[in-house]
């Protein structure tokens, strides 16, 4: 498996391109990957202003939620191909 990809391209190139452009952000990273979720969760906190950016962890019902809100953009990495949502 490709370890470093959806750490680097899935969620830390969307994110800084987020940042760049002075938006707040909200990373949801897979459930499939617990580690690099683990990771994401304990160091961007650490190191980022958390009024401006969260990670959140967990499964579907989770997602679910967080999805039934109102977003102005959704960058989503599911699949190999990338899909960018507007509302």
């Amino acid at each position: 498996m490709f370890n470093s990809i959806p750490l680097a391209v899935c969620a830390v190139d969307p994110l800084i391109g987020a940042i760049s452009a002075g938006c707040a952000a909200v990373l949801k990273p897979s459930e499939i990957s617990p580690t690099v979720s683990s990771i994401l969760a304990k160091l961007i906190p650490k190191y980022l202003d958390t009024d401006a950016i969260r990670v959140i962890e967990g499964g579907v019902p989770i997602t679910t939620a967080h999805l039934a809100q109102k977003w102005d953009k959704i960058f989503y990495t599911g699949t190999l191909l990338f899909h960018f949502l507007e509302s």
